[in-house]
């Protein structure tokens, strides 16, 4: 194989590993059939603090890459006993197609090996209790953004919905959300001359206001006719 030289020394390694000494990780990653051009590597500790990287390898673009890459890192034997958490991307452009992590242990004076299958990376909403964005952001549950479980966000009807329920459905309060002809005002479904072209019923139900026992206009309250009722008014 190519040997590369990543700072700190990140190798492409050839199959002889006893030309290493000292304090090292062997990192092979498998990329399937994907066809990488670079993939960047690196690691951080248990605090969080990067141990090495990130590197790209090749540093430039340089058609695909082989389905299985090594890279030997040289470590300091001040790493000793350290639990690192490695990372390595697949890039296609500029754009990570796949990643993959493992945990290793570094030991003063050996070469730890650690083999790391890529995969499609998780998007940001993985393991997400509200809605997942457009950006794949993770939002909390509301009328504007509704959804449970990591789906896609919906934005409800504000005219019929002023909350998210728990079940990631639009909500009026705690209803779901509400009917034809009614609105959401403070929680409540209400029927009025803002949403009922017809006539409202005691119950806040929206008529057609066309009929005899039922009978009016504008969300005004229904009301029976003793003769007929024509174009929402009792002759």
């Amino acid at each position: 194989m190519r040997a590369l030289w990543l700072g700190g020394a990140l190798l492409l390694v050839s199959c002889d590993a006893s030309r290493l000494n000292g304090t090292a990780l062997l990192i092979t990653a498998h990329a399937g059939s994907t066809p990488l051009e670079q993939l960047r590597y690196q690691a951080t500790d248990e605090q969080g603090l990067l141990t090495f990287g990130p590197e790209l390898r090749p540093e430039v673009p340089a058609g695909r890459q082989p389905s299985i890459t090594a890279v030997r890192v040289l470590l300091p034997d001040s790493a000793d006993g350290q639990v690192l958490e490695v990372l390595v991307e697949g890039l296609i452009g500029q754009a990570v197609v796949l990643d993959g992590r493992a945990l290793v242990r570094v030991e003063q004076g050996l070469e730890a090996a650690v083999t790391i299958a890529l995969a499609a990376p998780a998007h940001g909403c993985a393991d997400c209790a509200g809605c997942c964005s457009p950006a794949e952001t993770c939002l909390s549950a509301t009328a504007s953004a509704c959804g449970v479980g990591g789906a896609a966000c919906v934005g409800c009807d504000r005219n019929v919905a002023d909350g998210c329920a728990a079940d990631g459905t639009c909500a009026c309060g705690a209803q779901g959300p509400c009917g034809e002809g009614t609105r959401c005002s403070g929680g409540t479904c209400v029927c009025d001359a803002a949403s009922c072209g017809g006539c409202c019923t005691g119950a806040g139900q929206c008529l057609s206001g066309t009929s005899r026992s039922s009978c009016g206009l504008g969300g005004a309250t229904c009301g029976p006719c003793e003769r007929r009722c024509t174009r929402g008014a009792c002759e």
